[in-house]
């Protein structure tokens, strides 16, 4: 049996974003390593995967993420892969773009997408919702 695949986002969906940590906007500029980290959990991965079993889903993480320089955006995808191996250690594939509102990837039509943001879900493809936990 092909399980659904469900691409869920990672900042304002499963994390919070940056945009809650103090200075985040002069710490981002000066490319401050650790700043992802710093996010919080919105959702345990047990709430996640009540909602989207991993027997019947095969649930996935879309991340959109640029940084200032070849060398902060390698950060900022190891940080991001750090988190979510520290908080959803059970959800193993991740999927980054380069911009974190369109999550088209190949073959989207077919697949859900998990996002809390409006400019994501209205361009997306496939079907697409509002995380069902917040």
């Amino acid at each position: 049996m092909t399980k659904q695949v469900v691409y869920i986002a990672m900042e304002n969906t499963l994390a919070s974003g940056l945009n809650v940590l103090e200075d985040w906007t002069i710490r981002l500029s000066r490319q401050e390593k650790g700043l992802y980290l710093e996010c919080k959990p919105l959702v345990s991965e047990e709430e996640v995967l009540k909602h989207f079993p991993l027997e019947i889903y095969d649930v996935r993480i879309c991340s959109g993420f640029k940084g200032i320089t070849d060398e902060h955006t390698k950060n900022i995808k190891e940080e991001k892969i750090e988190w979510l191996n520290t908080y959803f250690p059970h959800i193993k594939k991740v999927t980054f773009v380069k911009d974190p509102y369109n999550k088209n990837v190949r073959n989207c039509s077919q697949y859900i997408l998990i996002d809390n943001c409006d400019w994501a879900r209205y361009s997306y493809k496939g079907k697409a919702f509002i995380a069902p936990w917040l």
